[in-house]
């Protein structure tokens, strides 16, 4: 099944820069390295998970 949070992409919008890429004093955000973009971590960034994962991720929302 498809991951909901990263949509099948394997990446999402990192929490630390909300995905603009810049830190702290407008540097390169250290966790995402400038990209904006940080792996997936229900689906440890393959984009898919199981049918149970899938529901436990539903029932969150």
């Amino acid at each position: 099944m498809k991951c909901k949070p990263c949509e099948g992409t394997g990446k999402t919008k990192c929490s630390d820069c909300n995905g603009e890429g810049l830190g702290y004093g407008h540097g390169k955000c250290m966790t995402c390295d400038g990209s904006g973009l940080i792996e997936c971590t229900p689906c440890e960034a393959s984009g898919k998970v199981s049918l149970f994962q899938w529901m436990n991720l539903k029932r969150a929302e």
